[in-house]
Order: C-alpha cells, then structure tokens, then sequence
C-alpha cells in the first residue's frame, strides 16, 4: 500500500497475543477490540496497557471498543478515560444482512498517555447490555 499511497502515514499491525502487545517506541499507539474477549483477558489487557503507559516514552493511546460488552472494566482505570461513545445506525444495505434485530453497533474511544484530548459529547453516556452485545444509550 505504501507504493499507492507515499504521502500517507505508515501503520504498523502486528499479530500476537492481545495481552502482551508491543508497543515499539510509536508515539501514538491504537487499538482495536471487537468484543474479542471475555473479563479474565479483558483485565490482562488492561494490565498491559497500565504497563505501556507507565513506562518510558509513554505512547498516545486509543483503545477502539467496538460492541464494548466489558466497557465497565476499561471506566474503572484512571489510566483510561472515555473520548467517546456513539450508536452508529446501519445504513439499508447492512441492516438487511443483520443476523441479530438490532439497527446499530455501538463504539467506545477510550484513550490515555499524555496530553489527553477533551472528551467528545456524549463520551460519558449509558451503555446497557441486552443480550449479545451492548448498546450506547441514545443522546
């Protein structure tokens, strides 16, 4: 991609284990979590990114929580704070391929190191927890 697009900035993916990422010296690390795990890992993660953010050369971080069913465990650390929470509506072509009722995904922006941006509107809103997936309260 990098011949296609020179002028982009690089991204780095990494395939290991979740618990015990690398964190390479970037200054602006993101993550990206499908509710991937259930609490046990969830709290290793979060381990990990104390870790990552108590160390030298602290990264930006965002952590992107996409169905966040464990979204108490990441509001419970200081290290973490939320950037925002959104319901993103399906548009007509993803609703009909929906296995499940719902008409939205939900998404939590956490972030943490230095120089925190302010959070978004709505960053603090409600999530509830009706059966397989979670759901952002509606502003």
């Amino acid at each position: 991609m990098k011949d296609r697009f020179p002028d982009r900035t690089p991204i780095e993916t990494d395939l290991a284990d979740a618990t015990a990422f690398p964190v390479h010296g970037a200054p602006v690390l993101v993550l990206f979590l499908y509710n991937s795990f259930r609490a046990a890992l969830i709290e290793k993660l979060i381990t990990r990114i104390e870790q990552a953010l108590s160390g030298p050369n602290v990264p930006r971080l965002f952590l992107v929580y996409y169905n966040p069913v464990h979204h108490g465990l990441f509001d419970a650390r200081a290290a973490l704070s939320r950037y925002c929470a959104e319901r993103m509506t399906f548009d007509d072509a993803e609703a009909i391929t929906s296995p499940f009722s719902n008409t939205f995904d939900s998404v939590v922006i956490y972030q943490g190191g230095p120089d925190p941006r302010p959070s978004l509107a709505g960053a603090e809103r409600g999530i509830t927890i009706p059966d397989f997936g979670a759901n952002v309260d509606a502003a």
